[in-house]
């Protein structure tokens, strides 16, 4: 009789303070593979700053979790499908109609940079010239709209970065903090290249399928990054990839 009260009063605990989904729900995560965003590590292993917070806030949330490192045209494609569920990146008005956005995790100032001797003051400078942009990226409205800019399509800041520093491309256009410690990672000092034209700050959201979006599992994302941004555990993580 103590044993079967005992238990009854533990199974009352678990309702009343335990969250209904914490033990039954999952996120399928999908992390944009563009380093320091998400990408492998020398021992194979996944990480990244928003593969690192992406983990984090649906630990946060109480939820089991997947998350794969995918480019970036995939990740857009898996939530357009409904077969992951959430991700972290750039807003924009074509992705609103894929996604929702569900909290804000940081800014990323995007800039267009050249080789070494190059100073693009204004978009027209770049006039002429051919600049690689990441597939399916959006990054900055005018520069997107002026047909005076070639734009190569690439898969990704390393492939950029090579054809920029192999002379075949004139620029690159990305977030600086993904542009810098790419170009670091693969052996280039910041002296290699030329002066940063920046075009504007846009936010990073995690932002949820709209083919699987749940306003209960969007609520409780929301409400964990919220604490893990007061915390400051979202920008401790930041702080290890941006310096």
């Amino acid at each position: 009789m103590i044993i079967t009260k005992l238990s009854c009063f533990f199974i009352l605990f678990l309702l009343i303070f335990i969250p209904d989904f914490a033990f039954s729900e999952s996120v399928r995560i999908a992390t944009v593979e563009m380093p320091p965003f998400g990408f492998f590590a020398e021992d194979g292993k996944s990480t990244g700053v928003l593969y690192e917070i992406s983990n984090k806030i649906a630990e946060e949330a109480g939820f089991s979790y997947t998350n794969i490192i995918v480019p970036f045209p995939r990740l857009i494609n898996e939530l357009e499908m409904g077969a992951k569920d959430c991700g972290i990146f750039l807003e924009s008005s074509k992705h609103d109609k894929i996604a929702l956005k569900v909290a804000f995790i940081l800014p990323l100032e995007n800039v267009v940079i050249g080789r070494k001797g190059t100073d693009f003051k204004f978009l027209s400078d770049l006039h002429g010239k051919t600049v690689a942009t990441v597939r399916n990226a959006k990054y900055d409205t005018a520069f997107t709209a002026d047909k005076n800019i070639q734009k190569y399509q690439t898969n990704g800041y390393e492939q950029s970065i090579q054809m920029v520093i192999s002379g075949r491309l004139d620029a690159m256009i990305g977030p600086s903090m993904g542009l810098l410690f790419t170009e670091k990672r693969m052996g280039y000092s910041k002296d290699m290249f030329g002066k940063a034209l920046i075009l504007n700050t846009k936010n990073a959201y995690m932002q949820y399928s709209l083919k699987s979006a749940d306003k209960k599992k969007t609520e409780a994302l929301k409400a964990a990054t919220e604490r893990l941004h007061k915390n400051g555990i979202i920008q401790e993580i930041i702080n290890k990839y941006s310096k």
